[in-house]
């Protein structure tokens, strides 16, 4: 565990510092030099270890840290026509995944298809898991359904879900990551096949995008000219997905008209193995320790027994 390692590195180097002081202090004449020398350095291993500890916990994160419950959603909200983009969505996809996931632990994925006005025809629906990274990916649904797109050596796993009869309804698909090294991998969900079919139809489809619940919208600005002053004033327009404006990218995730897909990053990341309370007491203990070790006392408190044993065998004989 990180946390252990942090803390037996920064008691070995104080020991080690103060077997270097303790040895140069025995070469010293006076009295008020060794115990001078001895306090700045237990003073020094008081101000590394605590650095080193504080360090490494500012860089990375225990185990009960936040990052690790925020869930990123990313919804994709489709509609027949453009008259009807505030009403009611025909279909709608939405995926959710963890922003930061523990190294070694499982992350789910989720993924969900809606039909909501009874567009869709029934059949088996496949949705295939992509992951850019060396990632281990299983599913509580499992199908043959094998991914078009898949280049050697990149993660995936297809799930599948049953829709007997047509009619409104969701249809669920999860995963379970797990990864054992840490660093960052791009996840890309592919829709079902028949939402494809479905709005590749006569119908004019636009879609509306929402992050974390709320509607992505874009700012425009208007001016209006009545007084003598201009007044201008922004307002925020929905952002469109269609045919005609296929793709539409972020920073954190893009979605995919086209290719009928969501693809975000998901960061697997190493922690300290111990909750924040349980390194912030062995950051504490640590420091003192090193401020006991590093002045040489513990070494000074040895020579201290072994010369009491030396003379107590000589007064014996």
């Amino acid at each position: 565990m990180t946390a252990i390692l942090t803390f037996a590195s920064v008691i070995g180097l104080a020991t080690l510092l103060g077997w270097l002081i303790h040895w140069l202090t025995r070469r010293m004449r006076y009295t008020s030099s060794r115990v001078m020398l001895s306090v700045i350095a237990g003073v020094l291993a008081l101000g590394i270890g605590l650095a080193a500890m504080l360090l490494t916990g500012l860089f990375i994160p225990a185990l009960d840290d936040s990052m690790f419950g925020h869930r990123t959603s990313i919804k994709a909200e489709f509609f027949r026509d453009s008259s009807s983009s505030w009403k009611t969505e025909d279909i709608r996809v939405e995926v959710s995944i963890p922003g930061a996931v523990r190294v070694d632990s499982d992350a789910a994925v989720d993924f969900t298809v809606a039909d909501i006005t009874d567009v869709l025809p029934p059949g088996s629906y496949g949705a295939v898991l992509e992951s850019s990274g060396a990632v281990e990916i299983r599913t509580t649904s499992p199908c043959r359904l094998v991914s078009q797109n898949a280049n050697p050596g990149i993660s995936s796993s297809a799930s599948c879900q049953e829709r007997l009869i047509s009619g409104s309804g969701a249809s669920h698909f999860r995963w379970f990551l797990r990864s054992t090294k840490p660093g960052e991998s791009y996840l890309t969900v592919q829709w079902p096949p028949q939402i494809g079919e479905t709005m590749g139809r006569k119908r004019q489809w636009i879609g509306h995008l929402r992050r974390n619940g709320e509607l992505i919208c874009k700012m425009v600005r208007s001016s209006s000219m009545a007084s003598s002053i201009p007044f201008y004033e922004s307002s925020g327009i929905p952002e469109i997905i269609s045919a005609k404006e296929p793709t539409y990218r972020a920073t954190d995730f893009e979605v995919d008209w086209v290719a009928q897909q969501f693809t975000l990053p998901i960061r697997f990341q190493t922690t300290l193995g111990v909750s924040a309370a349980t390194y912030s007491n062995l950051s504490l203990l640590g420091a003192i320790l090193s401020a006991l070790l590093g002045g040489g006392w513990l070494w000074q408190v040895i020579a201290w027994l072994n010369s009491r044993k030396k003379g107590r065998a000589s007064a014996a004989l």
